[in-house]
């Protein structure tokens, strides 16, 4: 599986599109409509998502081999110094919340080994949520600390690409 930012896209529209239709109160929202013709858009079948999942979880096993456990001891020990003046507590279960996601990460783009990408996310997504959870001012300071390991690591040509793949997509949508 190669990183793809327009089929990721496409792929993650689909899997909210399918969380909001099978929501129980879709229709008493008045979204019913609306997601019909996200429904007609999806270009994955709900079965063939469950096939992937199915295939993901039975056959996958992502091993931790070449990355940066530098890293990751970095933030634990960033993050413990941070939580010494109150308000936080860190342990180690965040180092195997960091472990875990990014195997799920690996698990999810069907790769047997967990790559530094796959380590990023996982510091990035948990950073993330240790940040959001805490007071305005603690908030502001930590986000400044920690910003360089929650900048994504895509680069300037994929990025490039993603953009004219998906101009070129709406202007030949418009053109038909």
């Amino acid at each position: 599986d190669t990183v793809d930012p327009i089929e990721d896209e496409r792929l993650a529209e689909f899997v909210v599109g399918s969380h909001r239709r099978l929501h129980p109160r879709a229709e008493e929202l008045g979204t019913a409509g609306a997601m019909q013709a996200a429904a007609a858009k999806d270009a994955i079948d709900q079965t063939l998502l469950r096939k992937y999942i199915m295939y993901a979880r039975q056959k996958v096993r992502p091993v931790l081999q070449d990355i940066d456990q530098g890293k990751i001891t970095q933030v634990y020990t960033e993050l413990r110094r941070e939580a010494a003046g109150g308000g936080l507590t860190i342990a180690v279960r965040h180092i195997e919340s960091i472990i875990r996601m990014a195997e799920a990460s690996a698990r999810m783009h069907l790769r047997n080994a967990v790559n530094n990408d796959d380590v990023n996310l996982a510091i990035s997504v948990l950073l993330r949520s240790v940040i959001d959870s805490q007071k305005y001012a603690l908030k502001n300071a930590m986000e400044a600390k920690f910003k360089k390991y929650m900048v994504a690591s895509t680069d300037t040509n994929q990025l490039l690409d993603f953009e004219l793949r998906r101009l070129y997509a709406v202007a030949s949508h418009l053109h038909t």
